[in-house]
């Protein structure tokens, strides 16, 4: 969410700033009654000083390379010769099903 909807990235992402909580409450914000034992897991971010706003150009970039390793890594396209072919494939397929 931080990434593409939101088009912030902390720059500082190491453990000693990121916290992993379990949050009791659940999405609808109330505590208690019959199902206190479910929790769902909140990333809490320590520290804020070093965070960089994302273009909008950059994001779909981002998320053109995100489609595109999972193209890959779905279908297992390792081989060096085909690589190149494949990965502007993919890119293209995406582009195209992105602008219908």
């Amino acid at each position: 969410q931080m990434l593409f909807v939101d088009g912030f990235v902390h720059c500082d992402p190491h453990p000693g700033n990121l916290l992993v909580t379990w949050d009791k409450t659940g999405e609808n914000g109330k505590g208690g009654g019959l199902f206190t034992s479910w929790r769902e897991p909140r990333v809490v971010v320590l520290d804020h000083a070093l965070y960089r706003e994302l273009s909008p150009g950059f994001r779909e970039n981002l998320k053109d390379l995100w489609m595109v390793w999972h193209v890959i890594i779905c279908f297992a396209v390792f081989s060096s010769l085909s690589f190149t072919a494949e990965l502007n494939a993919a890119v293209l397929f995406h582009r195209s099903s992105v602008a219908t």
